[in-house]
């Protein structure tokens, strides 16, 4: 009696653990982050991008100032800043604070909208998290990324949770494509 044994060959496959680490530039500096906190300090609670759809919402410029102390400069890019609404953001007498808007998704300030998003709109969120993740130099597949969001979404118990998903899809690209 013959017995012949076959081996299974599969693609190669990233070597990275969720323990390495990747470099990125974070508000001016360059910093070694690990797959899971890289949504989070890239994208989420960065104040030049929009918590909601990941555009870009404004241009922080690292400064130097008096006695080598490092400080920021922020300006606006393709925002509409709006008077206000009598009775929010009131300063004094009638004055209003600026609203910064997200141009592409509405949000104010970029902060991340309470409505759960369309299969549709989280792919789409999710190829521009991958252009904001490229430009601090998280070197990433796009389209992995698009996957994970997706296989994420299609579980019912995640549906809603956005945020937790970005967060879980944006650090299986990260080891996967290290």
């Amino acid at each position: 009696m013959s017995t012949t044994s076959t081996t299974a060959t599969s693609t190669p496959r990233s070597t990275a653990t969720p323990t390495d680490t990747v470099s990125a530039t974070v508000n001016g500096t360059e910093q070694d982050l690990a797959p899971a906190a890289v949504f989070d300090r890239v994208a989420f609670h960065n104040a030049g991008v929009c918590s909601h759809c990941f555009s870009r919402i404004k241009e922080v410029e690292h400064i130097t100032v008096a006695h080598g102390a490092v400080g920021t400069r922020e300006r606006r890019l393709d925002t509409r800043v709006e008077d206000g609404v009598p009775g929010h953001g009131e300063v004094a007498d009638g004055v209003f604070a600026p609203r910064t808007f997200c141009e592409t998704c509405g949000s104010q300030s970029g902060r991340a909208l309470d409505d759960t998003l369309s299969q549709r709109q989280a792919v789409t969120f999710a190829r521009t998290l991958a252009d904001r993740l490229q430009e601090v130099g998280v070197d990433i597949d796009e389209s992995f990324l698009a996957d994970a969001v997706r296989t994420i979404r299609r579980d019912p118990r995640t549906r809603g949770l956005d945020t937790e998903t970005f967060r879980v899809a944006t650090k299986y690209a990260v080891i996967h494509t290290a």
